[in-house]
């Protein structure tokens, strides 16, 4: 397997994501046992500080360009306003998924083209209730031109990227259990279509598992798409922007309608490695290149 999306922003040596990562991750697990939890005050406030420095970060490379003076028009701008926003967004889920996903053990699963068309088309089975995954972290990598197309599925226009097959789907998986304000789980997903040279594509979506409900109908009627992740970012944008308050965040959710077959061969897949059905295993490798991912992985 190439090295993964996950791999090559911990190997970015400009972003503080991977020193942070780490330090945060020792930290919260000194206090005990680490569970998905976004009511977590710790976690939250290493999530805070995190964005901050992303976003200070993100000024220092913009202003390094400019006279002070046109720095300071520029953070007038919208186009900066709504650039910071995406930034703290994008970022947000980012530290998220990729904490609970080191912390509970970087569990990786490949999916080949074979798996994935069947995958694709397979209505699912069972309600949510029955719907248990293998551990409550994972990345799953599509290595397959389907998945691809069924990312991009219902564009009206040519996006950059939509047909770099080359480039992996990377969807990572986080299952948060019931909490004060949410009876049922949810599951949350961050999809990114990235190769060695480029990120195409993020979209985020959280699926609220309602235990009486088909799986079927939760890909159509169960998603839990809220502002509260938006909003916590846009808060931390505006404190870093001064007056980008106002900023209005314009994600591009694409029509959902058409991403059921995408977010079935995710579900379905999830199914399968909780039933331990098709799974081959592959060891970590013991000469880590650039070529080859350094992760233990199974395929699928």
């Amino acid at each position: 397997m190439q090295p993964t999306y996950y791999e090559k922003l911990l190997a970015d040596r400009a972003s503080p994501l991977a020193a942070m990562l780490d330090a945060d991750v020792s930290r919260l697990k000194a206090r005990g046992p680490i569970i998905p939890n976004p009511e977590d005050a710790d976690f939250a406030d290493a999530l805070g500080q995190y964005l901050k420095r992303a976003l200070e970060s993100f000024k220092t490379t913009v202003a390094r360009d400019m006279s002070p003076y046109q720095f300071e028009l520029f953070q007038q701008t919208p186009a900066y306003q709504e650039a910071m926003v995406q930034l703290a967004a994008n970022q947000y889920w980012v530290y998220e998924t990729f904490f609970y996903f080191k912390a509970l053990g970087e569990r990786t699963f490949n999916i080949g083209s074979a798996a994935t068309k069947e995958l694709l088309q397979a209505p699912l089975t069972g309600r949510a209730r029955d719907f248990k995954l293998d551990a409550a972290a994972m990345m799953l990598v599509f290595d397959a031109p389907e998945m691809v197309d069924a990312l991009y599925a219902g564009e009206r226009r040519q996006a950059p990227g939509r047909t770099d097959y080359d480039a992996k789907v990377h969807v990572f998986v986080i299952e948060v259990p019931p909490s004060e304000g949410f009876k049922f789980r949810r599951l949350k997903m961050l999809s990114v279509h990235a190769g060695p040279h480029a990120n195409h594509r993020v979209e985020v979506r959280r699926l609220l598992l309602q235990d009486d409900v088909e799986l079927e109908e939760l890909l159509k009627n169960g998603w839990n798409d809220s502002s509260q992740a938006a909003s916590a970012a846009g808060q931390f944008a505006a404190a870093a922007a001064g007056n980008a308050s106002g900023a209005k965040r314009t994600e591009d959710r694409g029509f959902y309608g058409t991403r059921i077959p995408y977010y079935r061969a995710v579900l379905g897949t999830l199914q399968r490695i909780a039933a331990k059905q098709g799974l081959s295993a592959h060891p970590a490798p013991s000469v880590v290149t650039a070529e080859v991912s350094r992760l233990a992985y199974q395929a699928l």
